[in-house]
């Protein structure tokens, strides 16, 4: 005797058993559709998770494989950070994902800076610039993927200073000439003395409940989903995109392969022995495809395939999105701040204030007093909550920088004003050669008009032009399909609606084989 299957040929199949076989044809056929376009789809977006990879910054494509509009975006955004020396105009820094570059001539040519200890050329990604409050560069500070470097040369070069491997993303000015205050991996807040070198880690209290806004917009809500920062705080949320983008890699090829395996098999069905072999290993197969990979990723993959389509037309719905708010109450825990991992984006100090210090996070701009005991979030214009992605102390004046809500000021410890003018999520504001305010954005440099008070206008320099363009934004116009044409949203839609198919048609297959498999057996004994 031996394990065969059994001969349905003969049996007349029942209502249920056809509205079975069309869900596995429609299954099946949506699949072979979508399969190689899905991969590529999980492939570009698990590497825009780790967008925080030097790799992805420092590697280079030509720029004749992107198209017009990406490249403009890309030129502004290559320098991230922007100074002025002071006690010599002509001498400049700039900075940003792909390293900091020094200028002696006013911006008009431009070097790499010398990291010692690094070969020539090479550079960690900068993150912040702080510089001494004196009327010159006598000391300049970096925040870098690789720890706080120091120029004390007025930028010809940077040692390595403290906390090497470390991924600093803030630094500012602490509450004494002599420290410096920092994020560590967007997560943890440190000082440093730079006399001594000592690193003290901040305790960090959540916020109490009735400091946390009450609604957040459907736009940051989509946004943070779609991003990998929208279900729990700290990696989970990123982990649970990781996998969706891993599963929408394999799933298609063992989809396909087992497709061919099986037209294949049945064509050659000839040894029992065999058969029984090829079955047991197709079986196996299918348990891998669906029941492992499919139902660990069904969740994050509908939901990332709803939010693409409506990333893909923000322009059409963004007043909607953006209008429309979601009460606290409904909102996943990544909103509850039940600890700050993964959700501080910028840091300030208060000179002369120990234990004061205010932190930039998704939902707003939260201050504490006494070390990071209790919070108070600032009362400031706007939508209650908004992602505060850059703060900048310039002396008595604070700026914010932010994204889904104005940028701001307070100047001279004054109230909260908005700026406008000033562009979209900037990430940098600094001071002109006539002591005004610029503010560094997508829309590149913007300086404060001496026309009208409030009004902003382009900041004339130069900056640096290193060749090539950056695969981070090759990446993102494959996965956008823009690399391919404006209107490719469209197509992606189309796939977004065959992966939602397959997910819900996959579920009901995997359904019906881990109860066959476990209460009714199909394989039968002859």
């Amino acid at each position: 005797m031996s394990l065969t299957e059994p001969d349905e040929s003969a049996i007349t199949p029942s209502p249920a058993k056809k509205r079975r076989n069309a869900i596995g044809r429609i299954h099946k056929l949506a699949g072979i559709v979508a399969a190689l376009w899905l991969a590529v789809i999980g492939a570009t977006g698990f590497l825009l998770n780790q967008k925080d990879w030097r790799w992805i910054w420092q590697t280079t494509v030509p720029e004749s494989l992107l198209p017009k509009k990406t490249l403009e975006t890309a030129a502004e955004m290559e320098v991230a950070f922007y100074r002025i020396d002071p006690g010599d105009p002509s001498r400049r820094i700039a900075a940003g994902r792909r390293g900091a570059w020094l200028s002696d001539d006013a911006g008009n040519s431009w070097r790499n800076a010398l990291f010692s200890g690094l070969p020539p050329g090479e550079s960690p990604q900068v993150f912040s610039i702080v510089a001494n409050s004196g009327s010159d560069w006598n000391d300049l500070w970096l925040a870098t993927d690789d720890g706080i470097w120091m120029s004390i040369n007025r930028a010809v070069s940077f040692e390595r200073l403290a906390m090497p491997g470390v991924f600093v993303s803030s630094l500012a000015q602490g509450s004494t000439p002599d420290e410096l205050i920092g994020v560590a991996d967007r997560s943890s807040v440190f000082t440093l003395d730079k006399r001594s070198l000592v690193v003290k880690w901040v305790n960090l209290s959540r916020p109490s409940s009735d400091q946390l806004p009450d609604s957040v917009s459907v736009s940051r809500f989509v946004s943070d989903l779609h991003h990998g920062r929208g279900i729990v705080t700290g990696i989970v949320s990123t982990l649970m995109s990781d996998i969706a983008g891993i599963a929408l890699i394999l799933l298609p090829i063992t989809g396909v392969l087992f497709w061919l395996l099986s037209s294949k098999w049945k064509k050659n069905r000839s040894n029992p022995v065999n058969d029984e072999r090829h079955l047991t290993a197709m079986r196996r197969f299918r348990m891998g495809h669906g029941a492992i990979m499919g139902i660990v990723a069904t969740i994050p993959i509908l939901y990332l395939s709803v939010t693409g389509v409506m990333m893909g037309h923000r322009e059409e719905i963004l007043e909607w999105m953006t209008s429309n708010r979601i009460a606290y109450k409904w909102l996943t825990p990544a909103y509850g701040l039940s600890d700050w991992n993964m959700e501080i984006y910028s840091v300030a100090g208060y000179p002369g204030e120990a234990g004061k210090f205010s932190l930039g996070v998704r939902s707003g701009f939260y201050t504490t007093a006494d070390n990071g005991a209790t919070w108070e979030r600032e009362k400031i214009p706007g939508p209650s909550s908004f992602f505060v992605w850059t703060t900048r102390r310039m002396g008595g004046d604070l700026f914010i920088g932010a994204m889904g809500g104005p940028n701001l000021q307070k100047l001279n410890g004054g109230e909260w004003k908005i700026v406008k003018g000033a562009g979209h999520m900037p990430t940098d504001v600094f001071t002109g050669l006539k002591s005004e305010r610029v503010w560094k954005s997508h829309r590149g440099f913007l300086a404060e008009s001496g026309k009208k008070r409030g009004e902003y206008e382009k900041f004339e320099t130069g900056r640096p032009t290193p060749a090539g363009v950056s695969v981070y934004y090759l990446i993102t116009n494959i996965h956008s399909g823009l690399v391919f044409h404006s209107q490719w949203k469209w197509v992606n839609d189309f796939f977004a609606v065959l992966a939602v198919i397959l997910c819900v048609t996959g579920l009901g297959a995997v359904s019906r084989m881990l109860g066959v498999s476990v209460l009714h057996p199909t394989v039968h004994r002859g």
